[in-house]
């Protein structure tokens, strides 16, 4: 708590600094920190859409950008005194402070008839056609990706969808297929681990499959256990301030799992399950399956078969290794920050609904619509989930390890080995470009070791289907946009297609 005192004492003094590395220099110690930039739209410039000075397109809209020190979502200290005011093409990137930029006012729109941009042609018809590539997979909504904002008349398709209620808070969120199916996907969240983060992820990944593919898909996700919120329909094991590590975590998504079967299960067909995980979320996926393939427990999966995963932004292979592991490891450890940060993030909630909201949305910097905000209120006043969150969090940094994905895929192998199962079992995955939880030179020497064709193939080219991709957008490239590791706040439409495709491959190699 004194660094902290120091921090924002220096800060206040400093005015404006964008980078925290003057307050590292200053206090003389190494950069245990997490620096996050919160973005939104300029209010009263929400509707504008400007020319890009750098690449030319009319798709360049007015931000607001706030560093801030934050502890798992709970900002503590700003790293600067106000809101930067910007600029920033939602095609290319390129940004500018908008002090630069007086042919801009709230009003600026596109001249008549003006084209939505030189570097594309105008919008297509939504086709569905995914093709294996090193660039974003083709048939998704037509038009190039764009960032969390696209105007639908810049030639974007905009899915729409019901908003959740503005007091409800889900831990479970089931999307049926249209018609009765026997293949189910079952998505886990990162950490924190409220799937409600994950809603706009899942339902258009579900209106994408079951729109334009010829097999219809179930899909379901659920938070972790010591997550609910006041809200919750579920507590687990009544556990009153309990904290569950990950071993538990893993028996408690088992749980949730087999009980989704028994409530969905078809009499006359076996269910088929293709499981998602998102960063935590694909390791808790890793921990499930070797638990299921061990002698002891292959009576859990009776009645339904995992034909299949998808690991989303992995930790992979060692998360203390990555850079925002090695300056995080030393205030995640610190043994008295659950607590800590969890009494600041309850007294928010606990003020005045309005304010409470004004708060958190003045912290975070997201949108007064947005189910984010809301979704972090919630988070903030869960009974233990703050806390759970980073007691997680200093698991995940003893037990991520290269040796323990080792394992995992070991028991997956061998399994199929045993069974003498015909074909492959597949494993996707997706990589950020520059993940801040991965190591790039670790991932790199991962995907050479067990999905390069040249590689090893440790396991055997027999059993695994493993494969991996790096996000091929690069930063700047008019034609794409980089997707962040928390991909759910604000890009899950960029995410979508590369998960689409996943099941597809998945589906064409099991069918």
């Amino acid at each position: 708590m004194v660094i902290l005192f120091r921090v924002f004492t220096f800060v206040r003094s400093s005015g404006d600094i964008p980078r925290f590395e003057a307050v590292k220099q200053q206090l003389g110690i190494e950069a245990n920190y997490i620096d996050t930039e919160f973005q939104s739209r300029l209010e009263g410039y929400e509707n504008v859409r400007a020319q890009c000075r750098n690449c030319g397109n009319w798709d360049a809209h007015c931000e607001t950008r706030w560093p801030f020190f934050t502890v798992c979502f709970v900002p503590l200290i700003p790293l600067s005194t106000h809101k930067y005011k910007e600029v920033r093409c939602y095609r290319c990137g390129f940004s500018q402070d908008l002090s630069m930029r007086p042919d801009i006012n709230p009003g600026t729109q596109p001249p008549p008839g003006m084209p939505w941009g030189p570097a594309y042609g105008p919008p297509q018809p939504p086709q569905y056609a995914y093709q294996p590539q090193q660039h974003p997979p083709a048939g998704y909504p037509s038009g190039p990706p764009v960032a969390s904002g696209g105007n639908q008349d810049a030639g974007h398709t905009t899915f729409k969808y019901n908003k959740m209620s503005r007091h409800h808070c889900r831990d479970f969120i089931c999307l049926p297929s249209p018609s009765p199916s026997p293949y189910h996907i079952f998505f886990l969240p990162g950490n924190p681990g409220l799937v409600e983060y994950y809603a706009r992820f899942l339902l258009l990944l579900h209106s994408t499959l079951n729109h334009a593919s010829s097999i219809q898909f179930n899909i379901a996700g659920c938070s972790y256990a010591g997550f609910e919120t006041e809200h919750s329909s579920l507590e687990y094991d009544n556990g009153g301030h309990k904290l569950y590590d990950i071993a538990e975590q893993v028996d408690y998504s088992l749980e949730r799992l087999q009980d989704y079967i028994n409530q969905t299960e078809e009499k006359q067909t076996k269910a088929k399950v293709i499981l998602i995980g998102h960063s935590f979320g694909t390791f808790v996926i890793a921990e499930m399956m070797k638990r299921i393939y061990t002698s002891s427990t292959k009576d859990q999966q009776q009645n339904y078969e995992i034909i299949g995963n998808i690991h989303l932004f992995p930790p992979i292979p060692d998360i203390a290794r990555s850079p925002r592991g090695v300056k995080a490891a030393g205030i995640v450890k610190w043994r008295y920050l659950p607590g800590i940060i969890s009494y600041i993030a309850k007294a928010v909630y606990n003020l005045p609904y309005s304010l409470s909201n004004a708060v958190v949305r003045y912290l975070t910097a997201f949108p007064s619509d947005s189910e984010a905000l809301h979704t972090t209120r919630m988070f903030f006043g869960s009974r233990n989930g703050v806390a759970q969150a980073l007691y997680l969090a200093q698991h995940e940094f003893d037990e991520i390890k290269t040796s323990r994905w080792e394992a995992a895929l070991r028991a997956i192998a061998s399994h199929h080995q045993q069974e003498n199962q015909q074909g492959k079992f597949p494993i996707r995955i997706f990589f950020g470009v520059n993940d801040h939880w991965v190591n790039n030179e670790l991932r790199d020497a991962f995907i050479y070791k067990y999905c390069d064709p040249n590689g090893p193939l440790a396991f055997g080219k027999e059993v695994l289907d493993l494969r991996a991709r790096i996000d091929p957008s690069v930063d700047g490239d008019e034609s794409s946009v980089v997707i962040p590791h928390d991909f759910s706040i604000g890009h899950s439409e960029h995410v979508v297609p590369y998960a689409a495709e996943y099941v597809e491959e998945i589906i064409g190699i099991k069918v």
